[in-house]
């Protein structure tokens, strides 16, 4: 058994733990709270330290979007409904190994499907630490992923094939929707219509990449008449004043706000965003946005937010266990507690609110992974 000792332990459930010692055993966290040391075969002394859950990119392309001859494996082109895949098949733990995820404290990170198409496939939830995939994989068939955005009309209208305009986009999702709902039960044939049947009977969320308001409104318009509550993602135009998305959405994945050239983001209300997340709306944040992909994303993200909320712990929930509700795996990851995976992160100080923390060490379902300079093997 392993124990931390002697930490400032802050849960992902609005509670900081002081002095507290964590013990560690096949992975799960099994007793946290003061002298614990005496039953661990091997002690961390985090004094002095902080300790947190692991982060959680919430949408990322970390791991799969690697070009090989121009082609990257979670960018699926050939058809803008593609519900039936899954990027459980495009994860490469080689590439996340490579890409470092863990020397920023992210520990999980949801995997999707690109933006290229209106339903591009199923998301996975993976560790980012290891080989292979299977291994490392937390949650398959997390969400259904979805586009609005004019990545879709880029991709399909410059070779003359619809949809080539948001009139196109949206009926082909209405028509993709209404046809599931209308397909025989019986009927196991049809994997497109099987997979978005698991949206209608809400066993899969809908997660939609949106980069402005006439977007979203689009897609909750769609929904609706299907019962459908979908997560928006990127959630650049999103303010205070859109209180309908409390009761029309399940949640907000805030895009990756990184990327000086990137116009959506620019339009970002922050301070609205938060607005809505104190009234209940639930937040999470992501790498994925209309810009190069990177680890570094989800901290500048984050320090955005914290600028714009001046509320380190609900900055935190953003990072853990809100991304852990929507994507389905609050039972395993997103909040120091006891009965959970041992995805810890000790830091020299709280990341959220100082530009001064940093990664000391890393552990993913109780082993070391990573220490400052380094991964461990």
């Amino acid at each position: 058994m392993l124990c931390i000792t002697n930490a400032t332990v802050h849960t992902g459930r609005n509670t900081v733990l002081e002095n507290t010692d964590i013990l560690i055993d096949n992975g799960k966290m099994i007793r946290i709270g003061q002298h614990l040391a005496s039953g661990a075969d091997v002690c961390l002394d985090a004094s002095g330290k902080v300790v947190m859950p692991g982060f959680i990119d919430a949408m990322s392309e970390l791991g799969m979007a690697v070009r090989r001859k121009e082609v990257r494996d979670n960018d699926e082109q050939s058809d803008p409904m593609t519900p039936h895949l899954k990027a459980l098949y495009a994860y490469d733990g080689d590439c996340v190994q490579e890409q470092s995820p863990v020397s920023y404290g992210i520990t999980a990170l949801a995997a999707a499907p690109s933006n290229s198409n209106i339903l591009g496939g199923q998301m996975a939830v993976f560790h980012t630490s290891g080989i292979n995939p299977f291994k490392m994989l937390i949650r398959d068939e997390a969400g259904m992923k979805g586009s609005l955005t004019r990545q879709v009309l880029d991709t399909y209208g410059k070779r003359n094939q619809s949809p080539m305009t948001r009139m196109g986009m949206f009926a082909q999702l209405r028509q993709a929707l209404q046809q599931a709902a209308d397909a025989s039960a019986t009927d196991k044939r049809d994997e497109k219509r099987n997979a978005v049947k698991k949206v209608l009977d809400g066993s899969m969320k809908l997660f939609v990449a949106c980069n402005d308001a006439s977007e979203i409104r689009g897609l909750l318009r769609v929904c609706e008449p299907f019962g459908i509550r979908p997560v928006l993602v990127l959630g650049y135009d999103i303010h205070r004043q859109d209180t309908e998305l409390l009761e029309k959405t399940q949640g907000v994945i805030l895009g990756n706000l990184s990327y000086g050239f990137n116009s959506w983001a620019d339009k970002a209300d922050l301070e609205g965003l938060y607005a809505l997340y104190r009234q209940g709306l639930p937040v999470a944040m992501a790498t994925l946005g209309n810009n190069p992909n990177g680890k570094e994303g989800l901290l500048w993200t984050a320090s955005r937010m914290m600028q714009a909320s001046q509320d380190s712990a609900a900055v935190l929930n953003m990072l853990t266990i809100n991304a852990a509700t929507m994507l389905g795996c609050e039972d395993r990851i997103g909040s120091v507690e006891e009965g959970k995976d041992a995805d810890l992160v000790i830091w020299s100080a709280n990341p959220v609110e100082t530009w001064q923390g940093r990664v000391e060490k890393v552990l993913i379902g109780g082993r070391l992974v990573y220490e400052q300079g380094g991964y461990q093997q």
